[in-house]
């Protein structure tokens, strides 16, 4: 055997390996980059998710907070509305101090606080002409201002209905 044809032997062998190589090189870089492309993918529809809800959550969030902001407002305006409903009440009340139904008012709240307290209890004419009253550790409070109070309260919803 030739010194000759063995290099060219030895030679084509090399490059056949080579080009055997290369090919799994070629093929192995493909599917490398086709894994690498499909995770980036997987990363940017993951991260484009994230993204809205994300902004879904901040939305919600902002709505809320636009829902408690509309409901204090509601609140403070129906505060306010009872507020005006009592200081008008008891400035007409206040205009008629000297009436007879106001002292009529005023002998039944006596009368209503001693049935409460007992007769020994002691009575006291408020300013505002009705009475408060004690008995032992025992009070009622049947002042005007008490007694508006607890006729707003009971009327409920149709004091909001006075001003829509």
């Amino acid at each position: 055997m030739n010194v000759d044809v063995f290099r060219e032997s030895v030679l084509a062998d090399a490059r056949a390996e080579a080009s055997r190589l290369l090919a799994e090189a070629d093929d192995d870089s493909r599917r490398r980059i086709g894994d690498a492309e499909d995770r980036a993918d997987e990363l940017r529809r993951r991260a484009r998710q994230q993204g809205r809800d994300a902004e879904r959550r901040r939305l919600q969030q902002q709505q809320a907070d636009e829902r408690r902001r509309a409901r204090e407002a509601v609140l403070r305006a129906r505060q306010a509305a009872r507020q005006r409903l009592r200081a008008d009440v008891l400035e007409r009340l206040a205009e008629r101090r000297g009436e007879d139904d106001l002292a009529a008012l005023t002998t039944r709240c006596v009368a209503a606080a001693r049935r409460q307290l007992g007769d020994g209890a002691q009575v006291e004419v408020a300013d505002d002409g009705g009475v408060v009253a004690r008995a032992d550790d025992r009070l009622v409070d049947y002042r005007l201002a008490s007694l508006v109070d607890i006729v707003i309260d009971d009327m409920g919803t149709a004091v909001q209905e006075l001003w829509q």
